[in-house]
């Protein structure tokens, strides 16, 4: 988590700004999650403590919080990288103003070593194969209402950055770009490894596949 945060502070983009939400984490863990946000003395990062109510309501929260127009997430075990990682993705917005989702390549680092170049596509293949990186992706804020009014689905304690990319794709102006803007740990401890050795991955992405083939009638033969 301190390398997570470090890795935001060293951005070279001047108008930057981080919100933390410690969603439940208790005993020594808060304690030194406490001490280093007491240590930390950059107006641009807030932190807020609430009750463990899942993934998906810490980021709703954390987006609510938030006052820039444009937004990305940050996994407390992965990395901003390099010192660019926010500015480069930026100048993609400011050459096009209409455009409103965009994300990267990454590179894997941890039990693997490796880049992992994304690649374009649209919102069918992104159902079909769940492949980019969520902490790669950048969008506007004010795309709210065009995906649905809602950001990442509440009801879904794991596949939920799948959904969220794929509302994107199918009704936002979209674009990808190959360079590295995250680092991604792997490692036994992530979270994708204990929601698999639950089953919840498969219990969500049944229940995420049935509620948009209900609302999407095209995707109903992918």
């Amino acid at each position: 988590l301190e390398q997570a945060v470090n890795s935001f502070i060293e951005q070279d983009y001047p108008d930057k700004e981080l919100i933390i939400v410690n969603d439940g984490c208790t005993g020594k863990h808060a304690l030194r999650f406490g001490a280093m946000k007491l240590a930390n003395t950059h107006e641009n990062i807030k932190y807020y403590s609430r009750l463990n109510r899942g993934q998906s309501a810490a980021q709703n929260f954390g987006i609510a919080a938030s006052t820039g127009e444009l937004l990305c997430t940050l996994d407390d075990d992965d990395l901003l990288f390099p010192t660019n990682s926010i500015s480069e993705r930026v100048k993609l917005y400011e050459h096009d103003p209409g455009l409103e989702f965009i994300w990267t390549s990454a590179r894997e680092f941890g039990a693997s070593d490796k880049i992992v170049h994304g690649r374009k596509k649209d919102f069918l293949e992104e159902w079909r194969r769940d492949d980019i990186y969520i902490n790669t992706v950048m969008w506007r804020k004010s795309i709210l209402e065009k995906i649905g009014g809602y950001w990442f689905d509440e009801d879904l304690t794991s596949n939920e950055d799948w959904d969220f990319k794929v509302r994107c794709l199918l009704n936002c102006k979209s674009d990808f770009a190959d360079f590295v803007s995250t680092k991604h740990r792997v490692h036994p401890g992530m979270r994708s490894s204990l929601h698999r050795s639950r089953g919840e991955l498969s219990l969500n992405e049944s229940k995420y596949r049935e509620k948009l083939k209900a609302k999407y009638k095209e995707l109903s033969n992918g």
